[in-house]
This record gives structure tokens, C-alpha cells and sequence, in this order.
């Protein structure tokens, strides 16, 4: 039985459902599972330590780093381009 069909099957099982949860997230548990071959019923950790990974490679917006963030686009340095425009500018308007 392909996995898709598992997954609606189960669905219909369990009545009432919350398609996030109980399909698109399952796909890839499933897969994963599959891959792996882990049984069934031990796949639930793979779920949990799936969103811990991807939790962990969130970035973190600290107070430092939001500070400096908000310096580099508070004090942009002018490029060399502009340094060279702005400096034909004045040469042109004098």
C-alpha cells in the first residue's frame, strides 16, 4: 500500500484530524522511517528529534546581535561607486 494511502487511512480511523499533524508532517517521518527501517510504532522520537534539529538551526536574534544589526544599517559606509559619483558631482556643480 503506498504511504499516501496509509496516511488517509488513518486518517479516517481517527475521525476528526488536523491535516498539518496527522498528513503533510507525517510524510516525511514515514520516509525518514523508511529509510532507516524503524518500525512503526518506535518512528514518534524520530518526529521530535526532527523539530529539535531544525529548532536548533534557527537563528537566535539576541540583544547584541539586533544592535549591530542595527548599526550596519544605520551607518552604511558609502561604496566606492558612490564615492566616485558623489565626488563627479561636486566637480561638475563647482
Amino acid at each position: 500500500m503506498l504511504l499516501v494511502d496509509q496516511l488517509l487511512d488513518r486518517m479516517e480511523q481517527k475521525g476528526q484530524v488536523d491535516l498539518i499533524e496527522d498528513f503533510a508532517a507525517a510524510i516525511p517521518i514515514e520516509i525518514i522511517g523508511n529509510l532507516l527501517g524503524v518500525p512503526h510504532d518506535e518512528r514518534e522520537p524520530l518526529r521530535d528529534w526532527s523539530l529539535t534539529i531544525l529548532g536548533a538551526l534557527e537563528p537566535v536574534n539576541t540583544e547584541a546581535a539586533l544592535e549591530k544589526y542595527e548599526c550596519r544599517v544605520n551607518n552604511v559606509p558609502e561604496s566606492a561607486l558612490e564615492t566616485a559619483v558623489n565626488g563627479a558631482l561636486k566637480v561638475y556643480q563647482s
